[in-house]
């Protein structure tokens, strides 16, 4: 018969992956050493719930996530003819934990109404979530209000990432280094329906004159800014400090009775739009002191004409 010459067994199948590391100098790359590690899949409904639970060899703890929108400013996009807006922010927060569960909230603030270059909310929101996050993000949108119609926007939505800041605050407790504290961020608006891609001819030929027409802003001018404040506090320092969401503090800026008596320039520009204001105010400047001047002619000559008169 047929000898058979003896072998081992094949080894047991092990979840053991050989990669190499790399470093780059300049513009090469050279071998630096060699990683092992080891991977194990597994779907997560066989063990744990899709809506609860922890993965092993992972600490979740709950956070509350509390976002401040306080004011938006270089509002340069108008909805209306009047060049001004009925503004208010459209806010959606999406998240999703490490189990594949989802959560999307919808908010907004009040609205500030004849808002023109800028508006005030001071406005408070919270969410609880669970981190390590798998995903969690804060979607803004910029809304002008309209009473008759369809609510429009004014500039396109910008998002804004969280799960960054969430999972600091993770590692933060973790290593046992407390709160990190707010952190102030600037949400810039730099797209919106109908925007141009270059200046407009007609507008270049406007700075030309400037003293006959306003200065034009350029697409890239035109960006509106929202200031928000984002606090991530574990749950437990969120129960200690409880806060009511809602406006936090009066707003500023409101065109009210008051303003209206004690600011009637500001008040007629928000009347009759920042266009038909700046030319108001050209006309002004150009005409008050010719008629200034023509008034002062004639009185001296009315003068010369009595002098003359009395003489003789």
């Amino acid at each position: 018969g047929q000898r058979l010459v003896p072998r081992r067994p094949p080894p047991d199948l092990a979840p053991i992956e050989l990669a190499d590391l790399t470093s780059s100098v300049g513009a090469f790359e050279q071998v630096a050493g060699h990683m092992r590690l080891a991977l194990d899949m597994e779907a997560v409904d066989s063990r744990h719930n899709a809506l609860g639970g922890d993965v092993p060899g992972i600490y979740t703890k709950e956070y509350e996530i509390r976002v401040k929108i306080v004011n938006v400013s270089n509002i340069c996009v108008f909805r209306d003819s009047a060049e001004r807006n009925d503004l208010y922010v459209k806010g959606t927060f999406k998240y999703r934990d490490l189990f594949g569960a989802q959560m999307v909230r919808g908010k907004r603030t009040d609205t500030h109404a004849f808002a023109t270059d800028c508006a005030s909310f001071k406005e408070l929101w919270t969410f609880r979530v669970k981190a390590p996050a798998h995903y969690c993000c804060l979607e803004f949108v910029l809304m002008d209000q309209d009473n008759l119609s369809e609510n429009d926007r004014v500039y396109n939505a910008k998002e804004v990432a969280l799960e960054d800041v969430l999972h600091l605050a993770y590692h933060a407790e973790l290593e046992n280094r407390g709160p990190l504290g707010p952190l102030r961020k600037t949400v810039v608006f730099n797209k919106w329906k109908g925007m141009p891609e270059r200046m407009p001819v007609g507008d270049k030929l406007k700075k030309c004159f400037p003293c006959l027409f306003a200065k034009p802003l350029a697409p890239w001018e035109m960006s509106a800014r929202m200031t928000v404040e984002i606090d991530v506090l574990p749950r437990d320092t969120a129960d200690e400090h409880p806060v009511l969401e809602g406006v936090y503090a009066p707003p500023e800026g409101r065109l009210d009775t008051r303003n209206m008596v004690l600011e009637p320039g500001r008040t007629l520009r928000v009347l009759i739009g920042q266009k038909q204001y700046a030319r108001i105010r050209f006309a002004a400047s150009c005409f008050l002191p010719s008629v200034c001047c023509i008034a002062f002619v004639l009185m001296l000559v009315l003068l010369i004409y009595y002098v003359a008169h009395i003489a003789a």
